[in-house]
């Protein structure tokens, strides 16, 4: 279709020219997951959004012309505003996070394209984990780790317990780390794939394979490193943008998070000053990324901020 009619310009002009016998609404969600669309210039999560009304406008377009009917007013049924612009009612929708545009990359085409599950962590795991995995060195104390699970196999001792073997990759280097019966059994709920998390064991020589290996004694999920070295969440809140209804939304997502140590500070401001609100203790939060997601969506990104010893 490319080759006769010349670059597409839109999702919907694709539709348009392609056969959905052929190229269907499930290879469509592909193409979007995979970034193939990237180049008609539209972010992924509205083309998703704008994908149902493209694929419907399609197949009643192929519907007309195998019937002898013809579009009353021709061309494409997409519905285009002031400026041209045929996603202008599907621009609202929200922007995939990085962690679901790399999942969609994964999950596609067996490999993460535009970046790595580990870029969006990067600048708060150097606060707590000194060293990459290239960076390790044999040593008789233990050390602190962070990387995705890439894979993960389990085995049984001599003794009928199970025990696991993941590889982790945090960019600079993978290491397979090694969780016996006990360790697997207390931490197994956190060792998921494609999740980033953060291990603490001992290092050494791996005879077999020339590299380094790791025999874990404790394993954390992203939220549990932050709440054990977090000082405070901040959220910064100004006077105009509070109304009953966006206090409720802060309520509701603080609320659903409670259980941690982690204590909230509001840097409350009005035109006339500013100060800083500590919540009382029965606020404190574990600081996972599903609280930083909708709180950021509430009060704008760069006003959610973990603050670290």
């Amino acid at each position: 279709a490319r080759n006769s009619g010349g670059p597409f310009k839109n999702l919907f002009e694709f539709c348009e020219r392609t056969d959905p016998r052929k190229v269907n609404k499930r290879a469509i969600e592909a193409l979007i997951r995979s970034g193939a669309f990237d180049d008609l210039g539209e972010d992924r999560a509205v083309l998703m959004a704008a994908m149902p009304d493209a694929v419907q406008g399609a197949e009643q377009a192929a519907k007309n012309v195998e019937s002898g009917m013809m579009d009353l007013f021709g061309g494409s049924l997409a519905v285009e505003d002031e400026a041209g612009d045929v996603y202008a009612s599907f621009k609202n929708v929200r922007r995939w996070t990085t962690k679901e545009r790399l999942l969609g990359e994964k999950e596609t085409l067996g490999l993460y394209v535009t970046g790595h599950p580990i870029d969006d962590y990067e600048t708060e795991l150097r606060r707590f984990v000194p060293k990459k995995i290239v960076d390790l060195n044999p040593e008789k104390h233990p050390q602190t780790i962070a990387g995705l699970v890439m894979s993960m196999r389990t085995m049984k001792n001599k003794r009928g317990d199970t025990m696991a073997f993941v590889l982790l990759d945090d960019r600079s280097a993978r290491i397979e780390v090694a969780l016996f019966s006990d360790a697997y059994d207390e931490c197994r709920e956190k060792l998921i794939k494609d999740t980033v998390i953060v291990v603490e064991g001992v290092c050494s020589n791996d005879e077999y394979s020339g590299g380094k290996k790791m025999r874990v004694k404790a394993v954390r999920s992203i939220a549990e490193a932050r709440d054990q070295h977090a000082r405070e969440l901040q959220l910064s809140v100004s006077a105009e943008h509070i109304s009953e209804e966006a206090i409720a939304r802060l309520k509701g997502a603080l609320g659903v998070a409670k259980g941690g140590r982690c204590p909230v500070v509001i840097n409350y401001q009005r035109p006339e000053g500013s100060g800083k609100i500590r919540l009382g203790d029965n606020w404190r939060i574990l600081p996972n990324d599903e609280l930083l997601l909708r709180l950021g969506e509430e009060c704008g990104a760069n006003n959610v901020v973990i603050n670290y010893d």
